[in-house]
């Protein structure tokens, strides 16, 4: 991605932002006593927004301190790719190959498509071969690096970036055949204006592809001012770093879309796998993250670890995915092969780390409680345990984010930390917010909240006649437990929810009417109080036609005879239209209904039986003859 480091494929979602008033944690402390609270989103829905075709720097949104170095500052870029649209252009391995390209010489030139990535224009660019070894091709753009640091910045791919990177990542593809990766140094125009946020290097999906403007081949692109130097000498070696994370991007991108068919990587997650790559290369923590998460006010304020924010504090999203992705490797006990794990999973989402977590820390532990944990790991940074970095060097001087706001809105993967003076949770806090109490000297202490009951019109209870009954919950979040009770209180029937719905089935609820209680538990939370939900009875049993007697009289009334049926039996006679002519309840074990006229040529009507507490039976169908 960008190293601003990246515009990423985002999926629009909404209902996953809640509104967290400080004010309405009521004074249940004792007056001018305070607690620290750490309210965290565990939505795995981090309300991303489509990303857009064009890249902008957003300095009004970075932390411009002084303290910070340069390379703070530093964006990368993947290009926006969308594998629907664009996946009949998709190339395999050696698909393009060409005798022509595999015998170029250093000296020879060549025309590149690069993109402006300010206004997303593709135009051509002439390069020169500097460099050609065993992995990399190095292409400069005039002159703006000398051929000795073309040599510099191949050799050091050849010798170390290229292994560190396929050993811990995996491999690239060839679509081009030449066995090589093509690494172009140029000024990539990204709207830096001497300051502030710039584009380091970039990948581009669409090279991997057939696709108009599409280069055929695996290429890197490397910035040359300012990220090389402003001046006319140029420090190489700062691109050595973005060398490992642009390459990881390209790897991630040919394993999870080429070589297996899945969607591009969530942009959170390849951007932490890009900045793990660096570290791996270079074999230290990267230092310039973990200032600017020190020295960020967006974390502070909530910032997501899942929506990446284009529009505003990017580097803030670089920190967090940086911070999380090491966090995982040194939780999971599998030291950097867990990246490569992670890449080979059949997701591309947080379900590929919801699966490592599942594998390696605990089978029982959901992605959200993980995001949770990973805020109370930067908060006590604790050198043992599920909180904390295990005293990792390099992790230890990460500061604690305090927010001073009285209210903030919390997408999907966001968390503050804030003063409280009481324990009390809003009423209209969202379901997927958890609270946890920092304060306890013991560690931290989950405020347990009380899930709200179910209402009514969330419930359908379906009570059949010959087969099981159903009860249908809607409106549930995943995760939530219902449990169904009858009017005893013993256990009917009990489920989790995968979505927003919920089928319980109940082999028999009973004939009659009667009522259900329901509870329901938001995961982690107190079961709720129980909602009583009434439900009708079973279908009656259709009438024989053996029961139903009819006279139809010349000059007399006719009549209608129900026989064998009970007492307290309603009964509802129709005509050949299916309008109900006559309804009565039964008495006795039979009832007579008298009509004026029936017809006196004959014809046919219908009769249904409705038992107590019961719905009313399928019509029967009985004929009669002409007037006698």
């Amino acid at each position: 991605m960008k190293k601003i480091k990246g515009i990423g494929l985002a999926l629009a979602a909404i209902l996953m932002t809640f509104l967290v008033p400080v004010g309405a944690l009521a004074d249940t402390q004792p007056t001018g006593s305070t607690a620290q609270i750490l309210v965290s989103n565990e939505s795995v829905n981090g309300n991303q927004s489509e990303s857009s075709d064009s890249f902008r720097l957003n300095n009004e949104r970075y932390v411009l301190d002084k303290e910070l170095n340069h390379k703070d500052y530093q964006l990368d870029y993947v290009k926006p790719f969308n594998p629907e649209k664009n996946g009949d252009h998709l190339l395999k391995n050696r698909m393009l190959t060409r005798s022509v390209r595999a015998s170029e010489q250093i000296g020879d030139s060549r025309n590149f498509w690069v993109s402006n990535l300010e206004t997303n224009a593709y135009t051509q660019l002439n390069f020169r071969l500097d460099y050609s070894g065993t992995h990399a091709n190095v292409w400069v753009a005039n002159d703006q690096i000398s051929s000795d640091d073309a040599d510099k910045l191949g050799d050091q791919f050849d010798s170390s970036i290229y292994s560190s990177d396929v050993d811990n990542f995996g491999n690239p593809l060839d679509v081009d055949g030449n066995g090589k990766i093509n690494i172009l140094c140029f000024d990539i125009q990204d709207g830096f204006d001497k300051s502030g946020g710039y584009v380091a290097g970039y990948f581009d999906p669409n090279d991997l592809t057939n696709g108009t403007d599409s280069n055929h081949s695996e290429i890197l692109y490397m910035d040359t001012y300012p990220a090389m130097g402003t001046g006319s000498t140029k420090d190489v070696t700062e691109a050595y770093p973005t060398m490992a994370h642009e390459f990881q991007h390209l790897i991630n991108f040919s394993q999870n879309v080429l070589a297996e068919g899945h969607s591009p990587m969530d942009t959170w997650m390849d951007e932490g796998l890009a900045m793990a790559a660096e570290q791996v290369y270079t074999g230290a923590p990267l230092q310039d993250e973990i200032d600017y998460y020190n020295a960020d006010s967006a974390i502070s304020d909530g910032q997501s670890l899942l929506y990446w924010d284009d529009d505003g504090d990017t580097l803030a999203n670089y920190a967090l995915s940086y911070l999380f992705m090491e966090y995982l490797r040194i939780q999971s006990g599998q030291g950097n092969q867990i990246y490569k794990q992670l890449i080979d999973d059949p997701n591309s989402n947080y379900k590929a780390v919801q699966d490592l977590i599942h594998k390696y820390i605990n089978p029982n532990l959901s992605f959200g409680q993980f995001m949770t944990d990973f805020r109370l790991a930067l908060y006590y940074n604790s050198p043992i345990g599920l909180y904390g970095f295990h005293g990792e060097s390099g992790f230890t001087n990460i500061v604690r984010k305090i927010y001073n706001g009285s209210s903030v809105n919390l997408r999907g993967g966001g968390a503050v930390v804030m003063s409280a003076k009481s324990l009390a949770i809003p009423n209209d806090a969202g379901l997927n917010l958890a609270f946890y109490n920092l304060s306890d000297s013991n560690g931290p202490t989950q405020i347990v909240r009380t899930t709200a009951p179910l209402e009514r019109n969330q419930i359908k209870v379906t009570n059949n006649r010959g087969k099981s009954d159903k009860i249908y919950i809607k409106n549930l979040s995943p995760g939530d437990v219902v449990k169904a009770y009858n009017s005893g209180k013993h256990l009917l029937a009990s489920g989790t929810s995968s979505g927003s719905t919920l089928i319980l089935t109940v082999k028999q609820l009973g004939t009659k009417s009667g009522k259900i209680y329901l509870t329901y538990t938001h995961p982690s939370w107190i079961p709720s109080s129980e909602t009583a939900i009434s439900f009708s009875g079973e279908v009656s049993g259709t009438l024989s036609r053996s029961q139903i007697q009819i006279r139809n009289y010349r000059h007399k009334r006719d009549t209608v005879t129900v026989r064998r049926i009970k007492k307290g039996d309603y009964i509802r006679i129709y005509n050949s239209k299916k309008k109900i002519i006559a309804k009565k309840h039964a008495g006795h074990a039979s009832l007579t209904f008298s009509f004026r006229q029936l017809g006196k040529r004959g014809g046919h009507i219908y009769a249904t039986v409705t038992h107590a507490h019961m719905r009313e039976s399928a019509k029967r169908y009985a004929g009669f003859g002409r007037e006698r």
